[in-house]
């Protein structure tokens, strides 16, 4: 399964993520795959999962939380292609 991770807004909108890994974590910690620098993104802020042919997300407990939609998200979600995602200001769609 091939997913990536568009960003919608800013200087690098357009610009494409692969989610390279099964478990792709966003946040500011040295272990994470896509570290954006903002002060509003905690270190461990969301992960998703990619396992059995389908990709999630989940929040680990942010402290700004996990939106998917424009909603955010309390359990562990479905991403389906199109799908928004924002943590802090970072904004992207799914595909």
């Amino acid at each position: 399964m091939d997913v990536k991770l568009v960003v919608a807004s800013g200087k690098h909108a357009g610009q494409a993520v692969a989610v390279s890994v099964p478990r792709f974590l966003i946040g500011r910690g040295p272990d994470c795959q896509l570290r954006p620098s903002s002060r509003e993104i905690s270190p461990h802020h969301c992960a998703i999962l990619v396992e059995q042919g389908r990709a999630t997300i989940r929040d680990l407990d942010s402290a700004t939380g996990t939106f998917l939609n424009g909603v955010r998200i309390a359990a562990q979600q479905e991403l389906k292609n199109g799908d928004r995602v924002r943590v802090g200001q970072l904004s992207s769609r799914s595909s």
